[in-house]
């Protein structure tokens, strides 16, 4: 059984009008496991939880909001999951757990995350704490408070040093961040095409770990694969923007003239993004 996590951000939970609307959508929604960001309390009771999720098998851990933002309250069925540990940061509340079908062992994790770039870097370490802690496969979910790319973020056109360290994190903890739109769809096919090719013999458990393993050694040569020589593909891309540009000099471009071009300085940003993050691990390799 694949446990069903919801993660959202509510902006609040310390009106009792929101909580319903809460419970009502995440009835319909029928979680086994639920991540709420910025809760803005600071306390959460049983009558809290049980106003906000209407499962009588519920367990929660949660990170008091600081002052009036913030908070972070994670919730589980107990008939899915088992807890075996938890771990409660500044930005992150995070669980072990087993899976009560096959016993399998993982973790998660909830976060919201700072506004300031000093705070983000104490999430950074805190997450890898968390990872080399108990280190067993896990998903986070949450709000981190900051994008990967200016494109993702309104009226925002510079790679800032928080978006780069954002996505070394990702790197680092050997997380697969999900695109939002577009690929979504595609990616999601591949990944199920290469689980129903894996074939272990074994109890559920262990074909799980197995499967998990050969997945990840996928992801990592389909991320080599995609982004290849990355100074090639810099070159490439401003040489396609130059033209677009150029055309746009003596004419307008069309509607899809100009949706291709706003894909192209989407994918140049992530090119830049992914050398820095390159010429940043071998600094730290040789240096």
């Amino acid at each position: 059984m694949k446990p069903k996590i919801v993660s959202w951000n509510v902006r609040g939970l310390n009106v009792l009008s929101k909580r319903l609307q809460v419970r009502n959508l995440l009835r319909e929604w029928k979680a086994d496991i639920v991540c709420l960001q910025e809760t803005k309390l600071k306390a959460i009771t049983t009558s809290i939880v049980r106003s906000v999720w209407s499962c009588t098998h519920v367990e929660w851990v949660y990170l008091a909001a600081n002052g009036a933002s913030g908070g972070v309250l994670v919730m589980w069925d107990q008939r899915v999951v088992k807890k075996k540990e938890e771990f409660i940061g500044a930005f992150t509340v995070a669980c072990s757990f087993m899976s009560i079908s096959d016993g399998f062992l993982w973790a998660f994790a909830g976060v919201y995350g700072p506004n300031s770039d000093i705070d983000r870097r104490l999430l950074w370490d805190e997450l890898a704490g968390v990872y080399s802690w108990w280190d067993l496969p896990w998903c986070i979910g949450g709000d981190f408070n900051v994008t990967r790319f200016p494109s993702e973020s309104f009226g925002n056109r510079r790679l800032r040093p928080a978006m780069t360290d954002f996505s070394e994190c990702i790197f680092e903890l050997n997380l697969v961040d999900l695109p939002m739109a577009g690929g979504l769809e595609s990616f999601v096919d591949r990944v199920k095409q290469w689980w129903s090719a894996y074939h272990f013999q074994g109890t559920p458990s262990f074909i799980l770990a197995r499967k998990l393993k050969a997945l990840k050694q996928d992801l990592k040569l389909w991320n080599r694969q995609s982004f290849g020589d990355i100074g090639e593909q810099k070159k490439t891309k401003t040489r396609e923007i130059a033209e677009m540009d150029r055309i746009q000099e003596s004419r307008s471009l069309s509607q899809d003239e100009m949706i291709k071009k706003l894909e192209m300085v989407a994918d140049m940003e992530r090119i830049i993004l992914l050398e820095e993050i390159s010429w940043l691990q071998k600094s730290r390799h040789y240096g």
